[in-house]
């Protein structure tokens, strides 16, 4: 590939391919090299957190809890390259860093798209126009979002959401979690005794000027009404059961639709503003596995095994888009993210992610990472997923540099396990130095917005 004036920008170096039988059927791992002179740099993939500038790193495309992978990259050599390949990948050098492959592991064809900037903001606007505008977030989606794993009643959700309005610390959005259904994991057709009248806490909750969001689940554990209800749904559900239950399969127009009313009629249609797509990877099945794959509509998933969290984030968008009357953009939190996600109303985050300040420094990297592949709005859970001790004086602090970090990401949100993270519960200096911190992110709002505004319209990153 060369520019207008006859630089050379990238050069091919061979194609290698292996063919073996998957289902009866032939199907290929293809390599393709490319020359990479000791000046590049790749960036992009997903969030990859162990260097910004790519050399000599492997990246593996898969999706885990921890890793949203995508095929594409932007290099500092002015271009840009979106492998369109749905199967779990690689990144690998030889030749000292002079060569790097990229490798689609189940795949018919190396098909991949070429794009020149040179600069990295047009790179990404080509990649935007091949896979689909960044739908608009909310308004709401972008200021604080106050989450914990869990808020375990319809009480403690509105005792946190008033003494964030008694203390006068801006709330935009509270995230229940999960464990709010009726059963074990992943029961989403019964709300539980504790939330009682779901319908009347979201009022509650807008008349305090709040919008909510819960967390919904893939996978469905057998023995509940849930799982025998969807079992009876011809080729609804994947065959691997795990300790989380029975997977559904995404990868058909009907199942995606079934998943959607499910959804809508047990807790969209409660007043909910938005959806945590949990697990999403997914995490309870062979989906992404590199040696059994699932029997899927489409066939084994292997061909396909990056993308589920694209088809499930398409089952939430065209549903809520097809409600009639409905007002609410959509605005999904989903644990995977691959290429053209951003079509369809999503955010993603770095999952459940250890605390301390090498995560930190890792975090950083990732979002960069991130943006790079084209992804445009990304969150951390803020200190750690995984609990801290909020009296500890160093973990006090570095959770403040952590939100320090979030009031500059795209998305600003806390959440965590085994420990409360509300502002009041790291004492009253603390407090004060997060209370700052949320007041800025609060009057950034219309400056954020105008930029979401820009990735819509102009392909922005």
């Amino acid at each position: 590939f060369y520019s207008k004036a006859g630089e050379l920008l990238l050069a091919e170096e061979g194609r290698n391919a292996s063919q073996f039988t998957l289902d009866g059927k032939t199907v290929y791992s293809i390599t393709q090299s490319f020359a990479s002179p000791e000046t590049e740099y790749l960036y992009g993939f997903g969030n990859v957190n162990n260097a910004v500038g790519l050399k000599n790193v492997q990246v593996n495309i898969e999706q885990h809890n921890t890793q949203k992978r995508t095929p594409m990259f932007f290099s500092n050599m002015g271009y840009g390259i979106l492998f369109d390949i749905t199967s779990n990948g690689s990144l690998s050098w030889s030749n000292q860093g002079k060569t790097y492959h990229y490798t689609g592991r189940a795949t018919d064809s190396m098909d991949y798209y070429f794009f020149y900037g040179p600069e990295a903001d047009q790179i990404i606007a080509g990649y935007r126009t091949v896979t689909g505008t960044a739908t608009m977030l909310p308004k709401s989606a972008f200021g604080y979002v106050q989450s914990r794993n869990r808020y375990g009643s319809q009480q403690e959700v509105l005792d946190v959401v008033d003494t964030f309005r008694q203390k006068g610390i801006p709330l935009d959005t509270i995230v229940i979690d999960y464990f709010w259904w009726n059963g074990n994991f992943n029961n989403i057709m019964e709300w539980n005794s504790h939330f009682s009248d779901p319908v009347k806490l979201m009022e509650d909750l807008h008349e305090r000027n709040v919008v909510a969001s819960i967390s919904i689940w893939p996978s469905f554990q057998a023995g509940s009404k849930t799982h025998d209800y969807l079992s009876s749904l011809p080729g609804f559900l994947l065959k691997t059961n795990s300790n989380f239950g029975y997977t559904y399969d995404p990868s058909s127009a009907l199942n995606r639709q079934r998943y959607w009313d499910l959804i809508n009629t047990n807790v969209f249609s409660k007043g909910l503003d938005s959806l945590w797509l949990d697990a999403c990877e997914p995490e309870n099945s062979n989906w992404v596995s590199n040696s059994n794959g699932e029997p899927t509509a489409w066939g084994n998933s292997r061909l396909i095994g990056t993308i589920y969290p694209l088809l499930t984030n398409q089952a939430v968008y065209e549903g809520q888009r097809a409600i009639p009357g409905n007002t609410k953009r959509v605005n999904t939190l989903s644990r995977g993210a691959v290429a053209g996600i951003q079509r369809y109303g999503a955010q993603s985050w770095s999952g459940d992610i250890p605390a301390g300040w090498n995560q930190l420094r890792q975090e950083i990297r990732g979002v960069l990472n991130y943006s790079a592949a084209g992804l445009p709005y990304f969150s951390t859970d803020t200190g750690g997923y995984f609990g801290i001790d909020v009296n500890d004086p160093d973990s006090r602090e570095m959770f403040l540099r952590w939100l320090q970090f979030s009031t500059f990401n795209s998305i600003m949100r806390v959440h965590g396990s085994e420990c409360q993270k509300e502002p009041w519960k790291f004492g009253s200096q603390y407090e004060g130095y997060i209370t700052d911190y949320i007041n800025l992110r609060e009057r950034l709002i219309p400056y954020i917005y105008s930029l979401a505004g820009e990735v819509t319209q102009e392909h922005y990153t």
